[in-house]
């Protein structure tokens, strides 16, 4: 270690840093923050398998750069090894760091791609007494210490758990920090199959959320999640909604364009929310704010001059001088577990073609779907049985089907004609046979023929496909797909009113996308959390959700993504004078335009049933829609 000498007298012992890996995370994230704290720490070794940037990195600390990690580990003037090289190396480097006795150890997110390589750094750690920190920095950030304590204060588990992250890319928050030396050059962009999909959400989930799973873990029971479906987002991102107990975890990623960021976390329980906004992380900008609404009133903490990294360097400094304990190793290992468990299902739900909904259909709000219920038992029996031939589980109502599709006791054929008798015992009424379609052949099937002045058939496009490139002529371009998102979130404070508001958040995505819902399905259900996932026609993913609580900072919120492009709106609960909070964000900036509006439920079920009716939009809700900046206008860049 290195001893800092002030004009002759000894002070405080100053530990040598060496990072393992010289990329963005260490020029604009690690370098910044221990340049603030010299006077514990200083960067002696820098190693990168560039040599030129390990090289150029290193002259801006003044320390040593070397292209081999074992070098560095082996380096006595370091003290504490920072791991920043990519997840797959993770694991061989923080045991070869325990090995060789270092203070301590600080590795980046995640601190492996498996259980198993967990479980051989912890046996290294414990046998070594070497002290492993995985570098979590919201968990160390002091707005959210301060808010979970508060929360902790009751006992109280959220019946949800929403981890939010609109970010852009990272270049526009890493140079706002520094400049990077040889960052590495972005990825082409494409048409992903299945594959692709499966491993961008797995990257997603061990890249981008396992900043905040930690944080979910502290609020949620102590349970094994159950992931109910998973999708990646375009340009890029994730939308994972899973089970952990009798809680709901939503976790929303999508980044890539130029809008407003925001990256944010909700608890709600019956009796209390919790509201954490973080910052990014790239940019210096202190730590996060915190609210906490319960029946007292609400408490806010933040935001501090330290934010979540300076927390994490004075916990290693507090852990290697024994002022603080680590933290268990037994916690960090629960935190891999729960990351790698959400990665693994969702992962699989994309490669199996997606989750299967709880619910097979969606109906106006207040209509029951005639399928929302499970299939009985004797529609799964073999053909044949002798149970399930004309029989009807008394369990079910009837099915409503048309009278040529009825079927009696005494055949189809009375049933089909229209002389079925009614149940009041009038006349039959002789109903017209409806025309019959042209008898075909059951051994061999009939062509499939391209329309006059249409489009081919599938068969006649293939070859004319194949023909086109045996001719050389360039294949069409694939169909467009944006990358654009519609978040809307409602609290309501009766469950009566769950479903309904969800349902009407979800007409609302209609009438402001100005696109019909192709694809909507219910994805999470519980006494005191309704969500809705789906697709408009113009390819806008639409996340939206209702929960229960009896204190909430706004009733309903609504964000458009398009492009580069973003909207975002907060209607007030009813009964309050606070004012309604609206911003449009281009890339030219942001303009906040704050306007009072009605109750937000009242809005958006007067918008969903004006706009789904084609009726004139009332005042206030053409207001909200102007504010999300003439949404057709926004909407045409997302159409195809």
């Amino acid at each position: 270690m290195i001893i800092a000498r002030d004009e002759g007298v000894v002070g405080e012992e100053v530990f040598g840093v060496g990072l393992v890996g010289a990329g963005p995370v260490g020029q604009a994230i690690h370098l910044p923050t221990l340049a603030r704290m010299a006077d514990r720490f200083r960067v002696v070794h820098v190693m990168d398998v560039d040599a030129d940037v390990a090289e150029r990195v290193a002259a801006r600390a003044g320390a040593r750069h070397s292209t081999d990690a074992d070098a560095l580990i082996q380096d006595p003037a370091v003290d504490v090894v920072v791991i920043g090289s990519p997840n797959r190396f993770h694991a061989e480097q923080v045991i070869a760091s325990c090995r060789a006795g270092k203070r301590a150890v600080l590795c980046e997110k995640p601190l492996a791609v498996s259980a198993e390589e967990g479980r051989a750094i912890a046996r290294a750690s414990a046998e070594h007494g070497v002290p492993v920190i995985v570098g979590t920095m919201h968990a160390f950030d002091p707005a959210w210490i301060a808010a979970v304590d508060a929360w902790d204060a009751s006992g109280r588990a959220p019946h949800t758990v929403r981890i939010s992250a609109v970010i852009p890319p990272n270049p526009d928050s890493e140079d706002s920090a520094t400049e990077i030396v040889g960052r590495p050059a972005p990825r082409v962009a494409g048409e992903p199959d299945v594959e692709a999909q499966a491993l961008a959400v797995t990257g997603g989930v061990l890249g981008l959320a396992i900043h905040d799973l930690p944080l979910a873990r502290r609020l949620l029971p102590d349970a094994r999640p159950r992931v109910l479906s998973a999708r990646a987002l375009r340009p890029w991102g994730y939308e994972i909604v899973a089970m952990v107990g009798e809680s709901v975890l939503e976790i929303h990623g999508i980044g890539g364009a130029s809008w407003d960021p925001e990256w944010t976390l909700d608890a709600v329980a019956r009796d209390r929310s919790l509201h954490v906004d973080f910052s990014l992380s790239y940019v210096h900008a202190g730590s996060s704010t915190a609210t906490l609404t319960d029946t007292r009133g609400t408490t806010g903490w933040g935001p501090y001059p330290d934010n979540g990294y300076v927390g994490e360097w004075e916990h290693v400094h507090d852990v290697i001088t024994g002022r603080a304990g680590a933290v268990p190793m037994e916690a960090q290992l629960a935190d891999l577990d729960l990351a790698t468990d959400i990665a693994e299902q969702s992962a699989a739900i994309i490669r199996s073609g997606g989750a299967v909904p709880q619910r097979r259909a969606w109906t106006h709000p207040g209509r029951r779907s005639r399928h929302d219920r499970p299939h009985p038992p004797h529609r799964r029996r073999r053909i044949g049985d002798p149970r399930a031939r004309g029989r009807r589980d008394p369990r079910l109502p009837a099915r409503v089907l048309p009278p040529h599709r009825r079927r009696g006791r005494r055949g189809r054929g009375r049933r089909r004609r229209g002389l079925g008798r009614p149940r009041d015992g009038s006349r039959p009424i002789r109903r017209p046979r409806p025309p019959r379609a042209r008898p075909r052949s059951r051994l061999r099937p009939r062509a499939r023929r391209p329309r006059r002045g249409g489009r081919p058939c599938g068969a006649r496009r293939a070859v004319a496909a194949r023909r086109g490139r045996a001719e050389g002529r360039p294949a069409d371009p694939p169909p467009r797909r944006p990358g654009a998102l519609f978040e809307a979130r409602a609290t309501v404070a009766s469950t009566d009113d769950l479903a309904g508001s969800a349902r009407a958040l979800a007409l609302t995505a209609q009438v402001l996308v100005g696109s019909p819902l192709t694809e909507l399905a219910p994805l999470a259900e519980t006494p005191d959390h309704y969500m809705l996932s789906g697709q408009t026609a113009s390819g806008v993913h639409v996340i939206v959700s209702a929960v229960v609580t009896a204190h909430a900072h706004a009733c309903a919120t609504f964000r458009l993504v398009v492009g580069d492009r973003a909207a975002h709106v907060a209607l007030p609960a009813p009964g309050t004078a606070a004012p309604g909070r609206a911003s449009v964000t281009d890339a030219a900036g942001r303009e906040d335009l704050p306007v009072v509006f009605e109750s937000g439920h009242r809005t958006a079920m007067r918008l969903a049933r004006d706009g789904a009716h084609g009726r004139q939009v009332p005042d206030d809700v053409a207001d909200l829609r102007s504010l999300l900046a003439a949404a057709p206008t926004l909407a045409a860049d997302a159409r195809p």
